[in-house]
């Protein structure tokens, strides 16, 4: 009897462990929504990991490179939604706050902001000074601001933007043809190959 309250006990510590060792809530979601036309044509976006452990949230931002054809810089000025009060960047270092109305252009506003003047960052992580899980519950509770090499740059969020612009910069976006799109462009120069080779012989008896 004395041996299994023994076992029981440490299993019972080392599912303790596990659990705080482990994230209490994660959960990942993508941004697709552009504030200009020709990246909201494209494939780029960021998706944003958010995990909560021992009553702190942390965020990851990752750029991820789709048909644009642009070469981005980084990210530098980001908006989330917390609760009033809560949930602050805390001492995450270069990252200070955006100030002004909270508005993030054409997504409207968010409760925090920040931004890392100038940042070379594609991949951030941010670890916020309390528990925002309950709030940050869609990609609508996101935006950033992310800067290409040619003067090109924009906001994305999971919200849809109500004043779309356009930077002839950011160049226009050629989509890549599918599968389908292919098989029908060959089909359709085959058979005018051989309408043209059919007429060529007609013509020339």
């Amino acid at each position: 009897m004395k041996k299994t309250s023994f076992i029981l006990m440490v299993v019972g510590l080392l599912l303790g462990m596990v659990a705080q060792s482990g994230p209490a809530y994660a959960i990942s979601y993508d941004l697709t929504n552009w504030n200009e036309t020709n990246l909201d044509a494209s494939t780029d976006k960021v998706t944003v990991d958010v995990t909560t452990s021992s009553g702190f949230t942390t965020l990851v931002f990752t750029w991820v490179s789709g048909n644009s054809g642009l070469t981005a810089i980084g990210m530098d000025k980001i908006g989330y939604d917390s609760t009033v009060g809560c949930c602050g960047l805390g001492t995450t270092s270069g990252w200070g706050p955006f100030g002004g109305s909270g508005n993030e252009d054409g997504f409207g506003s968010f409760l925090q902001t920040g931004m890392k003047p100038a940042a070379n960052d594609l991949a951030i992580t941010l670890k916020l000074t309390g528990d925002a899980s309950l709030a940050l519950n869609g990609p609508e509770d996101f935006a950033l601001h992310i800067r290409y090499g040619n003067d090109c740059s924009g906001f994305i969020s999971g919200r849809s933007s109500n004043d779309p612009s356009t930077n002839s910069a950011c160049g226009s976006v050629h989509q890549v043809p599918e599968p389908t799109s292919l098989l029908l462009l060959g089909s359709g120069l085959a058979g005018m190959g051989l309408w043209g080779r059919k007429k060529y012989k007609n013509i020339n008896g």
